[in-house]
């Protein structure tokens, strides 16, 4: 695993790494600063214009400049003393050097706060707190991709309100934002919903962007976008967040018919459907849902579904577990294969049994679509915070070794089939390089984002809050990082010995 650098030498690299002594390409004029630095960073000269790179803790508005200068130096008409003069660097400023004969050269003066992730700012309507995940909260959203992915920077309208079941009672809070209309935030494809994760009960910050990583290298047909960002709320600094799409029905996203409520014939009621089990519905009962013989199942979409409709979908849902359990339930034709496409499955099952999913045995946020005349597909893959070892409140996911997903009660009987574990094993055999790969892309990830996580550190730093969920006793970020490389290498060690033998 590769070390955080400490913040001060990082920059200070970067820094030199990107200084360039223009100072006599300016004009050729006798007049001039050869050198600037505020709080012990360097400042890059190119033309007459000098700029400095700093993390977004520092204050601006006081900082003192040490320069080197062959003239006197004014700003504003006050003159300025190196290491002496204080001065608001918020806004640009304009540094003169005259000399003794009158000669004299302006630079222009940035200090750029910079974490090199795009920022995104939620500026709600009166500075009104956001407080609920059911009360949307008008809202103005400011996107700066800060050169980062090509996009252009964008301010809209639109609404904000929190999101999440236990995440929701952590104190770096997750957002949903819902705006006017569709754009294509940070190059992405134009939709209304985004998702803005908090990712605090990760200490990493890495697990949601590396699930969904693989998911797309082994073709997932919708896999969430994972786009880091700074958040800024009422201009408040909230740190670093993961901006992901909604899980839902879209062009794109779960790319199926959407059902209206006149779809009720014996083609249309088949699809499109959007489905979750998650066990949270039999507590708070505010969606439409049904029971089978194991799990509650959340209809998402459609929104609002008629008797019908419901009646159509639990009765397949019914179909499907009465087949799983019946002696037949092998036959490719008739079979549990004749309701659930075992693709999908397969590849949703090694996803999250690699990363030992806290929730996806049973819990929530296990995901189903169905489009029209067509089987019932698993997926997306979604909420990883909870998983590779993250799972205090879980001691059996605490540990790299054992089945755990493998044991939700459809898949535990689909693998008494063997045609289905040998999938499970080609499957697996067929995406281990990417599989692999995990373990270089969270080397890749954390030297991405490091100026970003000193400052998300100082802003939330308690590595044991929640108790109930990360990992104790590991009281740095580096330790976190350790902890879930080495869970990963060692699951995948395991489950390599568990396929070689079926």
């Amino acid at each position: 695993m590769k070390k955080l650098l400490p913040l001060s030498t990082f920059l200070m690299l970067l820094m030199l790494a990107g200084c360039h002594d223009d100072a006599d390409d300016v004009g050729g004029s006798v007049a001039r600063i050869t050198s600037f630095a505020v709080d012990g960073h360097l400042f890059s000269l190119e033309g007459a214009a000098f700029t400095c790179f700093i993390p977004d803790d520092i204050d601006k508005t006081t900082l003192v400049a040490d320069f080197e200068a062959t003239g006197q130096v004014f700003v504003n008409g006050v003159p300025q003393l190196s290491g002496v003069t204080a001065n608001d660097f918020t806004p640009a400023l304009l540094y003169t050097v005259v000399n003794d004969d009158g000669s004299r050269q302006e630079y222009t003066v940035r200090l750029v706060t910079f974490t090199r992730l795009p920022r995104i700012h939620i500026d709600t309507d009166n500075g009104l707190p956001i407080t609920s995940k059911d009360v949307y909260v008008t809202a103005r959203v400011a996107i700066d991709p800060n050169h980062d992915v090509p996009s252009s920077p964008a301010t809209l309208t639109g609404r904000v309100r929190g999101r999440g079941n236990s995440t929701w009672e952590m104190p770096k809070k997750s957002y949903k934002i819902k705006f006017d209309q569709s754009y294509p935030i940070l190059g992405e494809r134009p939709h209304r919903e985004w998702v803005l994760l908090a990712n605090y009960a990760d200490k990493t910050l890495l697990r949601n962007a590396l699930a969904f990583q693989l998911s797309r290298h082994m073709g997932m047909s919708f896999t969430p976008c994972a786009h880091y960002v700074e958040l800024y709320v009422n201009n408040v600094h909230m740190g670093n967040y993961l901006l992901t799409d909604q899980v839902e029905v879209a062009p794109y996203r779960v790319d199926v018919d959407e059902l209206d409520v006149s779809d009720d014939g014996a083609m249309e009621i088949t699809g499109g459907w959007l489905l979750e089990v998650n066990q949270a519905v039999l507590r708070k009962l505010d969606e439409p849902f049904f029971e089978t013989e194991y799990y509650p199942i959340v209809v998402k979409s459609p929104e609002a579904p008629t008797a019908a409709q419901m009646s159509y979908i639990r009765q397949y849902f019914w179909d499907f577990e009465y087949t799983l359990y019946t002696d037949g339930f092998k036959d490719p034709v008739n079979g549990f294969r004749k309701f659930m496409d075992d693709t999908t499955m397969v590849k949703w099952f090694i996803i999250n049994e690699l990363f030992k999913n806290v929730d996806a045995q049973r819990y929530g946020s296990i995901y189903f679509y169905k489009a029209r005349s067509q089987k019932l597909k698993m997926g997306p893959v979604w909420d990883f915070d909870l998983s590779s070892g993250n799972a205090f409140h879980n001691p059996d996911c605490m540990l790299p070794t054992g089945w755990y997903v493998k044991e939700n009660k459809w898949i535990v009987r689909m693998m008494e089939d063997e045609a289905f574990r040998a999938l499970v094993k080609a499957t697996w055999q067929q995406h281990r390089n990417h599989i692999g790969a995990l373990l270089t892309d969270i080397d890749g990830l954390v030297e991405r984002l490091e100026l970003s996580l000193a400052i998300n550190e100082k802003l939330w730093p308690k590595y044991h809050d929640p108790a109930d969920y990360v990992v104790p006793n590991i009281n740095t970020y580096d330790g976190q990082v350790q902890w879930l490389s080495d869970f990963l290498s060692q699951r995948m060690a395991w489950m390599d010995a568990q396929l070689a033998g079926w």
